[in-house]
């Protein structure tokens, strides 16, 4: 009998080809992970909210708002009915902008810069106009929630949007 000191070719391509597929398998998640940017997770985030917005008010018939606490950096819902109680329970539970993602100002009627802004979600089918800008150290984000659209548009960088109309 022969005395086996190494692997043979089958075996190391055996190995190698099982390596392959579970790298291929696993690699989209590590790249999330990995290269994951926070201003389009928080994009995404406000995103789906106007659009969860818009259709409570709508199927509710109750008149909804997006709260923003531009100093804390939270972001949550809340139906115009709700008691003040139920309301900080909302806020203790708020969505928190990820990594150094932070508010830099919210417009609707006027431009804030702290405090807590309110955007109306009307049961009638309309959205407050409002812009939110977001920054990440030297980069910007600006979101624009439209009266009867039922998405967002975004731009990147710090625009000024003017909802008077001519």
């Amino acid at each position: 009998m022969r005395n086996r000191k190494g692997f043979t070719l089958i075996e190391i391509t055996v190995v190698l080809f099982l390596l392959v597929i579970l790298l291929s398998l696993s690699l989209p998640r590590v790249r999330g992970v990995l290269f994951d940017d926070d201003i389009e997770t928080a994009t995404a985030h406000l995103g789906r909210a106007v659009r969860t917005l818009r259709n409570d008010a709508l199927l509710n018939q109750v008149d909804q708002y997006l709260y923003l606490d531009i100093a804390e950096g939270k972001i949550w819902r809340g139906a115009a009915d709700l008691s003040p109680e139920k309301l900080d329970e909302k806020k203790e539970r708020a969505y928190r902008l990820p990594g150094a993602v932070r508010i830099a100002d919210v417009v609707t009627t006027e431009k804030m810069t702290s405090g807590i802004a309110a955007i109306l979600f009307s049961r009638d089918r309309y959205a407050q106009p409002a812009v939110i800008h977001l920054v990440r150290q030297n980069r910007h984000r600006t979101l624009v929630v439209h009266p009867f659209i039922r998405s967002i548009d975004c731009y990147d960088d710090y625009r000024e949007i003017d909802f008077e109309t001519p």
